[in-house]
């Protein structure tokens, strides 16, 4: 039975935004600094089956909650919460999203995958697929979903 596996559904709730949040979701911390493209990511991420994590200015000094971190490599504060978390978890899976490419900067993380804006929702949930699986294989994952 694989450690974690994203759940694919088609439901809405109340507020119109995808309902696929369960208990034991993996968590993917979301930095992208601009408003509407950071609430796309989330409500993507919800679709299907992850908890997104925004990242806030508060968590600069702080180590969130995560399994994975999806990164805009061109916003500084992200890379540098995301070198923090490198640091402190070193296989901690991390996935830039970027429309103007990837600098050294975020190459230096060694990122398990770099994607290009407009990215198609299937590649971004296979990438994550496979990017909180190979956390949880390492025991990155904080927990497991049964």
């Amino acid at each position: 039975m694989p450690l974690v596996h994203p759940v694919q559904t088609n439901g809405r709730n109340a507020t119109g935004d995808f309902e696929s949040r369960r208990d034991g979701a993996a968590r993917i911390l979301v930095c992208e600094p601009h408003p509407e493209a950071r609430a796309f990511l989330e409500r993507a991420l919800r679709h299907l089956g992850y908890e997104p994590v925004p990242y806030e200015p508060a968590l600069a000094g702080e180590q969130p909650a995560c399994d994975a971190v999806l990164l805009t490599p061109s916003f500084a504060d992200g890379l540098t919460l995301a070198r923090s978390l490198r640091r402190e978890r070193p296989d901690i899976p991390i996935v830039c999203l970027s429309g103007t490419g990837v600098g050294p900067d975020a190459l230096a993380l060694e990122p398990v995958a770099c994607l290009v804006k407009p990215v198609p929702l299937d590649e971004l949930a296979r990438v994550l697929e496979q990017a909180v699986a190979a956390g949880a294989a390492r025991g990155v994952v904080r927990r497991a979903l049964c």
